[in-house]
């Protein structure tokens, strides 16, 4: 391996990793310019070079890039997140071996074809295999900019990683023209590369200059608690002045127009499905929803559900320690009103390492594995359907923590069950204070503008907000103190292109992948 190529091998993950941080996005654009060079000087045969050393080079800029983005992975279990890193990079670096032997078998056009098709499939997969990870797709990067994406309401954030990719091999073919080749680059190359960078920039600009909210106003409240999840939240401080300390915030409140008031996520727990109303934080907030009727209460609990029959135990069950029963533990949303019994919703995309061992069906005899953070540990379980809560006219999305991450996931509360309100949980809290807390806070940004709904998000230690439909944060809390906040939301009832087609780019994309690939095998075996 040669030292110039290794280090701009880093400097590829290091221009990837910028737009995380809220320093611009631009770097993105930009970002795998070096890689292609070492593609191309590795194919030239300079260095000597074979498909095993390129790809070196690409999990290097992988490593880079990943590790740059979310060490503060490592507060939560350092061996648990350097394992997940390596291994997220290493796949990502796969993507770079397939591209590179596909220009070596099928030529250099071909090749940035099949780097487009194949990175929007790769990213597809990371939003649905079993240790999906997707903090590092491409097109929520420039997401930190909300004013250059606001066309996401049509194509997702896998269209940003389209736009990315295709700028990215448009630069690199000039500069190769140019600096390598000796040759003036082409008009035709200047006007593409013009067009594909200013068009949705002025499209962006002006969508989001000129659109208007939309929908009826409700006044939401959001409680941020601002417990310890280390050192108090599953530890040292009595659940019952968790809760008390949840309620007092609500008496901060005036309450004479607040519709729905939020609490985060496991602001309860250990709340058993048999015997819910017994729970004594549950009986806290329906003291305050029956002296306030018309107000509905969300709050995040840890849930357990008994099985009492030996028959048809999930796989995810655990037995309890008397050895009487078995039972499932849900990463859940209560929803109080002050008549109507209380309704559920269960995490269904749960974190891999944390909330379930990965392949646990497969392989249940790890599902006790996971790295315990506190409150029920081992593999979660999940019922799997989306659910929505009513109150009045508004009709809430409650996706908790993670889940925001993934965008078509919340599209369907959108389109299956006609949401107009998204309301996240979450905590936030595990990462202390690093930029993990403020990356997941984005990405609720990116879901107002995919499909244009409100969000609310209250989270225990920060950052809760209220963000507008074009993604912008109209009010927010400090990190890490004990908030209340109040504030108007609307509720839209249209339904975006993203929100009715989900990641159509990505459908296309495994099929022209699957298409190419079998192109290149074939080269490769005659």
């Amino acid at each position: 391996m040669q030292f110039k190529l290794i280090l701009l091998a880093v400097l590829s993950g290091l221009l990837a990793a910028l737009p995380w941080y809220n320093v611009g996005v631009a770097t993105l654009f930009i970002a795998f310019v070096p890689l292609l060079y070492i593609n191309y000087k590795v194919i030239s045969q300079k260095y000597n070079g074979n498909a095993l050393q390129f790809w070196l080079y690409a999990f290097i800029a992988s490593l880079v890039w990943h590790f740059s983005v979310a060490w503060w992975g490592t507060k939560v279990s350092l061996a648990g997140a350097i394992f997940a890193l390596i291994l997220y990079a290493f796949t990502m670096s796969l993507v770079w071996l397939l591209v590179h032997q596909a220009y070596r078998y099928k030529g250099e056009k071909f090749a940035y074809v099949f780097l487009v098709f194949s990175w929007v499939s790769f990213e597809f997969l990371q939003l649905r295999w079993d240790i999906s990870w997707p903090w590092l797709v491409v097109g929520s990067g420039i997401g930190h900019n909300i004013k250059i994406i606001q066309w996401y309401e049509y194509t997702g954030v896998l269209g940003g990683t389209l736009w990315v990719l295709l700028v990215n091999i448009l630069i690199w073919d000039i500069l190769k023209r140019y600096l390598i080749k000796g040759y003036s680059p082409g008009y035709i190359q200047i006007i593409s590369l013009a067009v594909l960078v200013l068009l949705p920039l002025f499209s962006s600009y002006f969508i989001f200059n000129n659109y208007i909210e939309k929908g009826d106003n409700i006044n939401v409240a959001l409680l941020q608690p601002n417990i310890d999840p280390y050192t108090e939240k599953f530890s040292t401080m009595d659940e019952n002045l968790q809760y008390e300390r949840l309620l007092n915030l609500a008496e901060e409140l005036d309450l004479t127009d607040i519709l729905v008031i939020a609490g985060p996520e496991t602001a309860l727990h250990n709340v058993w499905h048999h015997n819910v109303e017994s729970h004594s934080g549950v009986k806290l907030i329906h003291d305050l929803i029956n002296e306030n009727s018309k107000i509905a209460f969300i709050a995040g609990a840890n849930t357990l559900k008994a099985y009492y029959s030996n028959s048809d135990i999930p796989y995810t069950a655990r037995l309890h320690t008397d050895s009487l029963f078995h039972y499932d533990a849900f990463n859940s949303v209560l929803f109080f009103t002050s008549d109507n019994p209380i309704d559920f919703y269960h995490k269904s995309k749960l974190v891999a390492g944390v909330e379930k061992m990965p392949f646990g069906r497969a392989f249940s005899f790890f599902n006790s594995l996971t790295v315990d953070l506190g409150g029920v540990g081992g593999t979660l379980a999940t019922d799997n359907k989306i659910e929505v809560f009513e109150h009045g006219i508004a009709i809430i999305a409650t996706p908790v923590c993670y889940e925001s991450v993934y965008g078509q996931y919340v599209s369907k509360f959108v389109l299956e069950k006609d949401a107009n309100l998204i309301l996240i949980t979450t905590n936030d809290g595990w990462w202390k204070n690093t930029p993990g807390y403020k990356q997941h806070l984005f990405h609720s940004q990116l879901r107002a503008i995919e499909l244009r709904r409100d969000v609310a998000r209250a989270a225990n230690t920060g950052i809760s907000c209220f963000i507008n439909q074009k993604g912008e944060i109209v009010k927010r809390s400090k990190w890490w103190t004990e908030a209340v906040l109040s504030g108007t939301v609307r509720l839209n009832n249209n339904k975006t292109f993203y929100a009715k087609h989900g990641d159509y780019l990505a459908r296309i994309s495994v099929m022209m992948f699957v298409l190419m690939g079998l192109s290149v095998f074939v080269s490769y075996l005659k």
